[in-house]
This record gives C-alpha cells, sequence and structure tokens, in this order.
C-alpha cells in the first residue's frame, strides 16, 4: 500500500475489501507481502509524516489510530500532546519525541506530579541526526547518544510541563534547587537559578497549568506558564526570558544528562529520535 493510502486509510478507516492494518512495533503499517518486516518511513517524507493522522503512546512510541488529530500520549496520566507544535518566535514545526511523566512516592504510595514532552525543531533535529550518524558520532548507537545530541544539537527545543495534580511553586523549586544548586554555584551561575525561582515563585501550578521552558538556540530560556485551556503556543509570550546558556543546560540534563530525574523519558525521547534519523536523509 502507498504512503498516500496508507494515512487516508487511517482517516476513513479500512476499506470493505480490507482488514483492520496490523502494526509493527513502532506502530507502522507493516506490507502485506512480508509481515515479519518493519516498515520503514519512504526518505524525504518527514513533511508528509508531520502531517499524517497518527497517535503516538510514550511505551510503543508510535501507534497508528483512525483519529484525526495528531497526539502523543502519556500512558501512565493519559495527558496527550500534539504530534506538531509551533512556538513562539520560531516559523518552524516543532515534533514531539515522546511523553513520559514524574511520580512522587507519599507513603509508600506513586502520586502523579505531571506529564512531560520534548520538542525539536523538527527538520533542523533530524538533519543533524543523520549528519552525526553518517560522521560516526553515534557509534554505539545508544540512548545517550541520542540524548547527547538533543542537548548539544544547534536547534530549538522546548519542554513542556503539564501539572496533573495542584502543587505549590514551593514544592517545584526546592526539587530544581536540590538538584543544580551545587552545580550553579560551581559554575559561578546561581543568580540565573535565583531569577529563575524568583519568577516561578509567583506562578500558581495548578492542575491542567502547562511550564514551557524553551532552550533558543542562542543559548537563553524563556519560561512561560500556561493555563491548561490553550493548547496553541505560537502566540504565546513568554513570562521570562532568562540569558544563560549554563542554566538553559543545567535545566534540561535534568531530564536528558547522566542521571535523569525520569529515566523512561530519557528512554522515550531517545526512541523519538531514532524515528527522526529514520525519516530523512541528506
Amino acid at each position: 500500500m502507498s504512503w498516500a493510502r496508507t494515512i487516508i486509510s487511517s482517516l476513513v478507516g479500512p476499506t470493505p475489501r480490507e482488514s483492520a492494518p496490523r502494526l509493527d512495533g513502532r506502530g507502522l503499517r507493516q506490507p502485506r507481502a512480508s509481515r515479519g518486516k518493519q516498515s520503514r518511513f519512504n526518505p524525504g517524507q518527514l513533511a508528509s509524516f508531520l502531517a499524517s493522522p497518527v497517535t503516538i503512546s510514550s511505551s510503543k512510541f508510535l501507534s497508528l489510530s483512525c483519529q484525526a488529530t495528531l497526539t502523543v500520549k502519556e500512558d501512565v496520566t493519559g495527558v496527550e500532546f500534539p504530534l506538531v507544535q509551533q512556538f513562539w518566535e520560531s516559523l518552524e514545526m516543532f515534533r514531539s519525541m515522546g511523553a513520559s511523566s514524574r511520580s512522587k512516592k507519599i507513603a509508600f504510595i506513586n502520586v502523579k506530579v505531571y506529564a512531560m514532552t520534548l520538542y525539536l525543531e523538527a527538520e533542523k533535529a533530524a538533519r543533524e541526526f543523520k549528519i552525526r550518524d553518517k560522521g560516526d558520532f553515534m557509534k554505539s548507537g545508544s540512548d545517550s547518544d541520542f540524548c547527547d545530541v538533543m542537548l548539544d544539537g544547534a536547534f530549538h527545543k522546548v519542554l513542556q510541563i503539564r501539572m496533573v495534580r495542584n502543587i505549590t511553586s514551593e514544592q517545584f523549586i526546592d526539587a530544581i534547587d536540590r538538584r543544580l544548586r551545587s552545580k550553579m554555584e560551581f559554575m559561578g551561575q546561581l543568580a540565573p537559578l535565583e531569577e529563575f525561582a524568583e519568577f516561578i515563585s509567583g506562578q500558581k501550578l495548578n492542575k491542567g497549568t502547562d511550564l514551557l521552558l524553551f532552550w533558543h538556540v542562542q543559548g537563553f530560556l524563556d519560561v512561560a506558564v500556561v493555563p491548561g485551556s490553550i493548547d496553541d503556543f505560537s502566540k504565546t509570550i513568554p513570562g521570562k526570558r532568562i540569558e544563560s546558556p549554563s542554566l538553559s543546560r543545567a535545566l534540561y540534563e535534568l531530564y536528558l544528562g547522566e542521571d535523569p530525574v525520569i529515566p523512561d523519558a530519557k528512554k522515550s525521547w531517545a526512541g523519538g529520535a531514532r524515528l527522526l534519523l529514520e525519516s530523512t536523509e541528506i
């Protein structure tokens, strides 16, 4: 079945003459003639992929669904994020690398705190993954290799954190401060961390609220706190801009670095990066 027919079928469902599609481990339709082989995106069809109607599950990363919307679903919380998104000050489309969640154990019970996703500038990120792959900069192909590219890559990136319960700004700041204070103090960069904490301290982090951390390729960080009723961030006005590449990197290393706050997030996003790598050629 051609790429175009696959997309049409996913929108309207199987025709009377065909059974429901069988999907491979990544959620992609397998060719009818060879079910044992995994389908791959047709190289050069990144734009078509970004526009195709799919729902992504963070457990298998990609699963086809007969829905007209593009979403990334976090399995534990049930939170869904748009697969593609646009953010302020950028005309480029961003693509989610997958979703994960943060839980905290209270009295032997895991309490869900927030769900999150990582967005990258799709075309620029895909190109950089391919260049580094061809240049043998990712020899092991490990999750860490892909996460290193996401940290170092010359493209915009956005962390979207959606609260799934009411938390105080002090609780959020304390969690960040415990992880970053010694590192930032060692680098002589406590002032940006305290600037970030001061901004967050004045915010209400109620259930459904989105915290957006936009790391610009120039190094500075835009911070926005957005009510849960808003899903389009193209016209969002950030509440704070912090001119600190060190803080930007430190915050992202909390999730992509060697000792991540959410190990499953790092694994999920590495899977998304692999998918980007497979979806383009140069």
